[in-house]
């Protein structure tokens, strides 16, 4: 991105003191609840939390044999991790965990290496022991009111702490509820159908009675406090959909739930198609926010499944249903800007981007900002697990909002007094709009932080 202002100038500094004194809400959250984090017996640490950078280890692993999985001690891993690092260390995937050490733990502007690692290491493992940790991290360092957490549509064991069970409703002092509904969307077999009919009561035997069973369980949900579904089916089939009747969803349900019965690939496609309009539907007429991954996708996966231009069909139809699109839709974030332009029921999330890339980020918010109204724009969701790796998320994207912000104040026609609306706009307000947050008692009505914590997560540093 051409034109960036410096941010030892004065302009810049005013905005990015207006960034850090925004109070957040995270627009889409997979952090681990604090009932998780106290009573896991995995500790976090320079071994433990990696993030989306797994993903590199993973493809490093299986192209070069560096398996950090294999090692026994410490000093083994650490050994492996540092060939790891020399190989990919420059992603922002990384970059992310970085910030975290710098920011938590005192790393200074200095790689990990053989010197600091261990100190490192230790003090991630110290402070996450420490009473008040998890709010601090929470509320205080990351600056949020709370966060709209992906909660499973039926109570589930946590893989970080078995002992504990993960609720589809966690509204509390830290978060409100998206339900995860891509079992649904993506079914292959029964048990989502028996799922959902133990949930809501419903014998689902035709096209009819699954309409009605998803009709209730929406009501249900909405009940019990969530405010959007979400489903990242664009991980393992394509998000493009087509209208299926009735009559052919109530042939193929039939076979489905017949013993021995096996619908064939299409066959199962065309289910799946008529539960996502279906899914639509419901979720305009019941007020709960359709949110949906677009774009970015994982090793060896088909990226064109996740084109956000599949969905224009449904989008135009539902016109009263809000369509809430993550990821920036990258790398089709033109293409999603222009949907955003033109469909005035989607709002344009920036959630999880400025892990994936900091340049890409800027380049993004710098064309929407010319594209979309400012009210249908999602400045930050951090998508991350640990509470620890919120830090470096926030970090970065604090820092790209004041950069695009100095750039266009600058060369791009926008006034000072415009570009501080858009901080409270996208960080916190269209949030609190599309989400119907407006009563929440957890938002903070407060409008600074203390000098020590503006000095903590507001250093202005470079990156």
């Amino acid at each position: 991105m051409s034109g960036l202002v410096s941010r030892k100038s004065a302009l810049w500094k005013r905005l990015y003191e207006q960034v850090c004194k925004t109070r957040i809400v995270d627009c889409h959250m997979h952090t681990y609840t604090q009932r998780e984090y106290a009573n896991t017996a995995t500790k976090p640490g320079i071994f433990t939390i990696f993030s989306y950078f797994q993903r590199e280890i993973d493809g490093i692993e299986e192209v070069h044999g560096l398996k950090l999985s294999a090692c026994k001690t410490d000093e083994e891993r650490w050994k492996v991790l540092k060939q790891i690092l020399d190989l990919a260390g420059n992603v922002t995937f990384w970059r992310h965990i970085w910030q975290v050490y710098r920011e938590l733990y005192g790393l200074g502007n200095v790689e990990l290496n053989d010197s600091n690692w261990r100190t490192i290491h230790r003090k991630m493992q110290n402070h996450a022991k420490r009473p008040g940790w998890y709010r601090r991290l929470f509320k205080e360092i990351a600056g949020l009111d709370l966060g709209v957490y992906s909660a499973p549509m039926t109570n589930v064991k946590s893989a970080l702490s078995p002992k504990v069970t993960v609720p589809r409703s966690v509204n509390d002092d830290y978060f409100v509820s998206s339900v995860h509904i891509a079992e649904l969307i993506t079914i292959t077999n029964r048990n989502p159908l028996l799922a959902l009919e133990k949930e809501c009561g419903i014998a689902i035997r035709n096209a009819a009675s699954l309409v009605d069973a998803i009709e209730s369980f929406f009501h249900l949900i909405k009940s019990e406090g969530a405010v959007a579904i979400k489903s990242p089916h664009a991980y393992e089939r394509t998000l493009l959909h087509e209208q299926v009747s009735p009559a052919t969803a109530s042939r193929l349900l039939s076979k489905l739930l017949r013993k021995g019965g096996k619908p064939s690939a299409a066959e199962l496609r065309k289910l799946q198609d008529f539960i996502f309009w279906t899914v639509c539907e419901k979720a305009g007429e019941i007020g709960l926010v359709f949110q949906m991954h677009t774009g970015i996708q994982t090793t060896w996966s088909w990226m064109p499944d996740s084109d956000p231009r599949h969905l224009m069909k449904p989008i135009g139809h539902f016109r009263n249903t809000k369509f809430d699109l993550f990821h920036a839709g990258y790398p089709f974030t033109m293409e999603l800007g222009l949907m955003a332009k033109h469909y005035p029921n989607i709002w344009a999330n920036m959630a999880w981007m400025y892990v994936v890339t900091m340049e890409g980020s800027r380049r993004t918010l710098d064309e929407w900002i010319d594209l979309i109204p400012a009210h249908r724009i999602m400045g930050f969701g951090s998508d991350v697990a640990w509470p620890e790796e919120m830090i470096g998320h926030v970090s970065m994207a604090r820092l790209c909002i004041a950069d695009v912000l100095a750039k266009k104040v600058t060369m791009d026609l926008l006034t000072e007094e415009r570009a501080v609306r858009l901080i409270q706009q996208l960080l916190r307000e269209n949030a609190i709009s599309l989400y119907g947050l407006e009563s929440n008692p957890l938002l903070s009505t407060k409008k600074s932080k203390t000098k020590k914590q503006k000095a903590k997560s507001c250093s202005g540093k470079r990156m």
